[in-house]
């Protein structure tokens, strides 16, 4: 069966008919392409996703490839996608079936087009004395990219490799500059960060309040909601892969202290996605301060970027300023450490391995560190954390320390295809 794939529409929902047709045009130096069929799956609930998630990448760079014609593949802008919906029509029964059309700006083939990442970069503001000379920025482009410029600077290359296979990452990057790196339209998805809502792959922002099943992933880390008998509790899942599988998820929760008995944060109530692109994924959980009478509510941005041992987490509580624990949700010893540079403890690390794995949380702020419960205590309304782990015997650039410096070396990145 013939296979079109439009950005990530295509890559877990399989089209079992996709285009029927294909018109191409140039208008002032602009190729465009159109592509008209129809969206059906094995289900009206994976054809609606086909619908919903087309629709959510308008306006976005996206890698085509269609297997009746690889001279179409390359990367493209999806300028336009009009799908007909009709109740009157098999549009919602049996499988579904909606006809569709699209218009994408070529940007240019793999062989014409490379993808620059546009960063930003800063020490994150911190209590323990670390500078942006200190600190170790890192970028990941695709696995299977070629032609690495960095542009200025002699960042080393190193691999990691998780679920999607071997990751090339490259440790102490110039941040003031933008690099260039080369690949595949058939790739420009491998190694990149993903959200799935409700088991499904979601393309951009728009997808199901469901609490209870989200994961956002970069196929080295993973993190899942907590849930008793599948209702969210509150508390958050992350797993590493160990170059084999994935490993046992450890278990964090927060506890939130407003009158000097902590209790724990016991459910979320909304689910955002603020950002999706390869590059970097964002959520955001919100809870209403209830059961307390209050006009205040909880946020937790969660980012995790392509390439990174470690997701970033800010808190913000509207209310007063009190005390917080990020901590495991069973007690599991941890000790404090302090990378090269720092005047202070950044965090802790795991005392004992699990899955050959020791998670570490680190902060910005000053805390204390609960070594018996393993975690930290803060001090609010807004603060950061991220949890991260050594991976087996950790390598150079995947130590805590490492992690450490690298999470201080905040680093922002949006990519674009340009010509070669």
């Amino acid at each position: 069966m013939p296979e079109l794939k439009i950005g990530r529409v295509g890559l877990d929902v399989a089209l079992d008919a996709s285009a029927r047709g294909l018109t191409e045009s140039s208008r002032d130096g602009a190729r465009a392409v159109t592509f008209t069929g129809h969206l059906r799956a094995a289900t009206l609930a994976d054809t609606k996703a086909l619908r919903n998630e087309l629709v959510a990448q308008t306006g976005r760079l996206v890698a085509v490839t269609w297997t009746i014609d690889s001279d179409v593949d390359g990367f493209y802008i999806l300028r336009t996608a009009d799908i007909t919906i009709s109740a009157t029509t098999r549009g919602f029964t049996g499988q579904g079936f909606f006809p569709f059309s699209v218009t994408l700006e070529r940007v240019g083939s793999e062989s014409e087009t490379e993808i620059q990442s546009l960063i930003t970069g800063t020490v994150l503001s911190n209590q323990h004395g670390l500078i942006a000379s200190e600190t170790a920025p890192f970028h990941a482009p695709a696995i299977g990219h070629l032609a690495y410029n960095s542009v200025s600077g002699t960042p080393t290359q190193r691999t990691r490799t998780g679920s999607d296979g071997a990751l090339e990452w490259y440790d102490g990057v110039d941040d003031t500059v933008d690099p260039t790196w080369s690949v595949a339209p058939s790739s420009f998805y491998s190694g990149a960060v993903s959200v799935w809502v409700s088991s499904l792959l979601r393309s951009g922002v728009d997808a199901p309040n469901n609490i209870n099943d989200f994961e956002l992933s970069n196929t080295l880390v993973r993190v899942t909601p907590g849930t008793t008998t599948g209702v969210s509790n509150g508390r958050i899942n992350v797993a590493w892969h160990d170059g084999t599988q994935w490993d046992t998820a450890v278990t964090f929760k927060i506890m939130y202290d407003a009158a000097g008995t902590p209790a724990v944060i016991p459910a979320w109530h909304y689910m955002s996605i603020i950002r999706n692109d390869p590059e970097t994924c964002t959520l955001r959980l919100v809870r209403d301060a209830a059961p307390a009478t209050s006009a205040h509510r909880h946020v937790l941005d969660v980012t995790l970027r392509r390439g990174s041992r470690f997701v970033s987490f800010y808190y913000t509580w509207t209310g007063a300023t009190v005390s917080y624990d990020i901590i495991r949700d069973t007690n599991d010893a941890a000790a404090a450490f302090t990378p090269t540079g720092a005047s202070s403890a950044v965090g802790v690390l795991d005392s004992v391995a699990t899955d050959g794995n020791k998670w570490c949380v680190m902060t910005a702020q000053t805390h204390t560190a609960r070594t018996t419960e393993g975690g930290i205590r803060v001090t609010g309304p807004k603060f950061d954390f991220c949890i991260g782990a050594e991976v087996g015997t950790p390598g150079t650039g995947d130590a805590a320390a490492d992690l450490a410096l690298q999470y201080f070396g905040w680093v922002s990145e949006r990519d674009r295809a340009v010509r070669r």
